[in-house]
């Protein structure tokens, strides 16, 4: 029952905000996805309208989560080129495509989150899909993206489009330290890219780039 009605939820949100025909499209999208990777990830949230004490909500977009076609598109793409495994979303949410990464090949794969609420689901769940997968180190963080430093190792970074422009610059800052830091090949999976230009103008390429239903978007970026 609660699935139905995050589904619910979920198909009026896109209905409302786009039109009913993408909505219908997606929601089969995230029903297909569910099962296939056995998650409950489906549903929306205003992030932005919280009132969380000690930690300003107002620079974060809703949470939506990520389209699995797209997902599985992304995967298949970079796992084209060579990295040494290691995945960190930041923004990660309910954690779709951290499962998503793990069913892909990745051995090391890191989140940070920044509402407490969600980095409290989402280490329950990833307790218990851990066992799915005993190969694999996971580990949640709950931080401001902005503040947080970029691992060394990490290959493959994950964005969508988790807040506003002031944070992403503050956060690309970051990735170029590391790469600073530590020279290595690096690669941005970004959905929705409307601040693709701030990994550009730090040399970034975009490598890939594509659609869903012409409304999804998604790219990868390597430098």
């Amino acid at each position: 029952m609660q699935q139905a009605l995050s589904y619910l939820k979920y198909f009026f949100y896109i209905a409302l905000n786009f039109n009913p025909v993408l909505a219908v499209a997606v929601l089969l999208d995230d029903i297909r996805g569910e099962h296939k990777y056995n998650l409950r990830t489906t549903g929306i949230k205003e992030t932005y309208k919280l009132k969380i004490k000690g930690i300003d909500t107002s620079s974060a977009f809703e949470y939506m989560p990520s389209n699995y076609v797209l997902l599985e598109k992304v995967f298949d793409e970079v796992n084209k080129h060579p990295h040494n495994k290691t995945f960190l979303d930041i923004g990660c949410g309910k954690g779709r495509s951290l499962v998503v990464a793990a069913y892909f090949g990745f051995e090391k794969i890191m989140g940070i989150e920044f509402i407490p609420e969600y980095y409290r689901q989402l280490q329950k769940q990833i307790n218990k899909i851990a066992v799915r997968f005993p190969a694999v180190s996971f580990s949640i963080t709950c931080t401001d993206a902005a503040q947080y430093k970029i691992p060394d190792e990490v290959q493959v970074i994950f964005f969508y489009n988790p807040f506003n422009e002031k944070v992403m610059r503050r956060v690309v800052q970051n990735i170029v330290d590391s790469l600073s830091r530590a020279k290595r090949p690096l690669f941005i999976i970004y959905f929705n890219p409307i601040y693709k230009q701030q990994f550009l103008k730090e040399g970034f390429k975009e490598i890939y780039y594509t659609t869903r239903f012409h409304s999804l978007t998604a790219c990868i970026l390597s430098r």
